[in-house]
Formats: C-alpha cells, structure tokens, sequence
C-alpha cells in the first residue's frame, strides 16, 4: 500500500488514508485516541487521552514501526465515519430519544469527526440545534443501523397525492438507507419506502417499486417509539 511522498509495509494490517484523523480506544482502559499519518514527514501521529479528555502522550511513530507500537499498547482503531445521511439517537435531558443526523464538525469542512475533541456533530432540530458526542458512545449505542424502520411524517412529502394518503395524521413506513447519489445533502437522513400503484379498477398492481427519499431527521422516528394506533402506518404509497 502506498501514497505519494509514503511507502507502507506490504504487510500492513491497515488500510489507512493520509491526512485523515482515526480514532483508536484501549478496551477495558480508561484511554482513547487519534491516529493521523501524515506523508510529508513520512511518520504517524498518535495522540492519547484519558476518558475525561486530557492528553496523556503524545508520538510521532515511524511509518515502519506505527502498527507494531500501537499494537503493543493494546490499542484498537475503531471504525470511522465519514458518510452523510448516518442517523444516530440522541438522549436528550428528559430523558427522552430524538433522531439526529451526523453533519460536519465545522463549517467548510467535509470531515464528520472533530479530532481534537473525538467527537461527533448531530443535528437535531429545524431549529438547527446540535449535539456533540463522544466517538465511541456513537459506535457502541447511539448509531442508527441501515435498514431500522423509521415511520415519516406524510405531510412533508412533495406529492400532493401521497400526502393526502396521510391525512389524519398517518405516517409512512419506511427504512434508513445509505444516500442513493453521489452528492448527499447535509443533514438529510435517506429512508426508502414502497410504491404500489392501483390499476385504473382500483386494483393494487403486485409489483411494488422501492423509492428512496431525503428527509430530515425531525420527520421520521424509530418505529420503537412510535404511540399512534397500528392502522395510522401506510406500508405503501399509491
């Protein structure tokens, strides 16, 4: 594996991006950390903290030598996320779950992490309100996995048509996907649902067509948590 100005070990275990921030925990230990391999001075930087954020150590390893260092440590590089459109549950101080949407760490940024705190920007509401959270409560409860129902607010859709299928407040059963272009819009969530249209003798056509939609995440909630009755969930559009 190879990047330019930077030659890694053939037998490399990682597959690592330069200039990109990875983030490593130590299991069963207070400590935690950001992992960056920087091509210009053909070295990698780790930085290591404990759980309350202070810095404990911080090296620049030898491109050689990185992977053995930070496996004798007994550190861990946990996954690393960097797609738009990844939802995530948020407790909120009532004790309550909102849905969020992850959203860059900073304006003109692409990057989702925030290195320098390890943590992650969710946004929540139309008002635009965010949450920080920590990388690692992220990947071990709060992230959302694709295909999770989600029940949609039918009085967003663009359709006219559609919408009146939600009249009296009914929602439509959908499931989190990953963006189907090659641009996701910031602080969308990508939730596919059915499209079974009636023949002209008002008849369902078998065959349904899967259709994925962008939204926010104030639209949708987890099918867990929703209280309306059974018959107020559309399956399908029409």
């Amino acid at each position: 594996m190879s990047f330019p100005g930077l030659t890694l070990s053939a037998q490399s275990s990682y597959a690592l991006m330069p200039d990109v921030a990875y983030t490593f925990h130590v299991p069963d230990e207070d400590r935690h950390g950001v992992l960056l391999v920087e091509p210009d001075t053909d070295s990698v930087t780790v930085r290591t903290y404990s759980r309350e954020g202070g810095l404990l150590h911080d090296a620049a390893l030898d491109v050689l030598e990185w992977e053995e260092r930070v496996r004798e440590s007994g550190a861990v590089l946990t996954p690393l996320i960097r797609r738009l459109g990844a939802a995530v549950r948020v407790e909120r101080d009532d004790g309550s779950q909102s849905l969020g949407v992850l959203i860059p760490h900073a304006e003109g940024s692409r990057a989702l992490l925030c290195a320098e705190s390890r943590t992650y920007k969710a946004l929540l509401t139309r008002e635009l309100d965010a949450a920080e959270l920590f990388f690692l409560d992220v990947l071990k409860t709060a992230l959302v996995p694709v295909g999770e129902v989600l029940y949609l607010d039918m009085q967003v859709l663009e359709d006219e048509r559609y919408r009146a299928q939600g009249a009296g407040g009914k929602v439509l059963y959908t499931r989190l996907n990953v963006p189907h272009v090659r641009c996701p819009e910031v602080g969308k969530l990508y939730v596919t649902c059915l499209h079974q249209p009636r023949t002209a003798r008002g008849k369902s056509i078998k065959s349904a067509t899967a259709i994925t939609l962008a939204v926010n995440p104030w639209d949708v909630q987890l099918a867990s948590a929703y209280q309306g009755a059974p018959g107020s969930v559309v399956k399908h559009l029409q």
